[in-house]
């Protein structure tokens, strides 16, 4: 029996995206925000999980990795652990729903290597790419490289669907940065802008790096779901801010958090929400993206 859930009498199907901060469990071993983290998902019985900094996943035999199959249901593929970085990305499907037809592993050239499972969605034909990710926090350059990267899964006749914290900016948010834009953390000004010269004998500025979205949605490989949404389905909360939630460090909040598919899905979105309630907060500086497709749009939009 396909799990899926039934609204308005259409079957629906549910995805969720979440960066939690070092897979929940905090410096001194505390699991509670794991614990929080793992009943929010639960309580919106997600097919597929875009996961990002899932640290402990794949330590003491598996346990982060297996506890997600055992409460969800879903099998879940954590990437490879690296020097630079001990927080990997993940993805979590329905094997009910899915079948991994292959896997995509990028490991040269990023800053976290990748592992894309490859599924086909029951009773269709086209297989659908389900990257989750998490582009480096300290270079436009590199998150520019990742994007261009990421166009290969919207190459014609591929279908995608991309998930995770983008470390930069939209599109509509291109604009030089302003005093107060990156609060108390100077090294952030480095990190989310790039330095775009002046005319002759004039200072050059330093602009919000949209460069990804722009690589990724701006050439019209991929769509903006939370944009869509705003737009298309009378959902004007789809586009708030995703973090910080809590920090004061880092300025204003910013929707750096963000979900993208091949545009040939977007008939298939009923719903997308980002959620910021008590216990997402207490889970996470960010928030938890949560969006609905029709399943029969979907199925009739992978043939």
């Amino acid at each position: 029996m396909i799990a899926t859930e039934t609204t308005e009498h259409e079957e629906t199907l549910v995805m969720c995206s979440w960066n939690v901060e070092r897979d929940g469990i905090d410096a001194n071993g505390s699991r509670r925000r794991r614990d929080i983290a793992l009943a929010e998902l639960k309580k919106r019985k997600p097919r597929v999980i875009f996961q990002q900094e899932a640290t402990y996943s794949m330590d003491d035999d598996e346990a982060g990795r297996k506890e997600i199959e055992n409460e969800l249901g879903l099998v879940c593929r954590v990437a490879p652990v690296t020097g630079d970085s001990r927080n990997p990305t993940a993805v979590s499907y329905d094997p009910q729903l899915f079948d991994l037809v292959n896997v995509i592993e990028w490991s040269t050239g990023l800053y976290k290597p990748m592992d894309i499972p490859v599924v086909r969605l029951r009773g269709t034909v086209k297989p659908l790419a389900l990257a989750s990710l998490h582009l480096c926090y300290w270079a436009p350059q590199e998150r520019a490289v990742q994007a261009q990267r990421l166009t290969t899964l919207g190459e014609p006749g591929k279908n995608a669907i991309l998930a995770g914290d983008f470390n930069s900016e939209e599109l509509g948010n291109k604009r030089p940065s302003q005093p107060g834009d990156w609060g108390t953390d100077a090294s952030l000004l480095a990190h989310r802008t790039v330095h775009v010269p002046g005319a002759p004998g004039e200072p050059g500025k330093r602009w919000i790096d949209t460069g990804p979205d722009d690589i990724l949605t701006g050439t019209g490989v991929f769509a903006d779901l939370a944009l869509h949404a705003a737009t298309n389905l009378d959902q004007p909360k789809a586009t708030q801010a995703t973090a910080s939630l809590w920090r004061t460090d880092q300025g204003p909040r910013r929707r750096i958090d963000r979900a993208l598919s091949t545009p040939n899905l977007l008939p298939a979105l009923k719903k997308f929400e980002v959620v910021t309630t008590p216990e997402v907060v207490e889970a996470s500086d960010h928030a938890l993206l949560v969006w609905e497709y029709s399943l029969p749009k979907l199925v009739a939009a992978l043939g």
